[in-house]
Parts: structure tokens; sequence; C-alpha cells
């Protein structure tokens, strides 16, 4: 399954692997775990 959201909360509903877009490029690909860890990402 994909989806697509932009809101975060959404997303945490299905605690599955994480994709982040920013500035047409991948910044992240990881598991929310690792995501609310990433000060880097956060900033973006």
């Amino acid at each position: 399954m994909l989806l697509i959201e932009e809101r975060l909360t959404i997303a945490r509903m299905f605690d599955a692997r994480v994709v982040v877009m920013g500035h047409g490029a991948i910044r992240f690909d990881g598991s929310l775990a690792v995501l609310d860890g990433s000060e880097a990402v956060k900033r973006e």
C-alpha cells in the first residue's frame, strides 16, 4: 500500500516505512522511530 500524505499525524496511523521529500529530493527513507530522532529532517 502506498499513502501520500502531507500531515505526519495521519501518516503515523499506519506506522510503516516513511519517505520524506523536500525541495524535489528524498530527504529521509526509514521508520517513524528513526524519523522522530532525526533533527536534520525536522529542520527541513
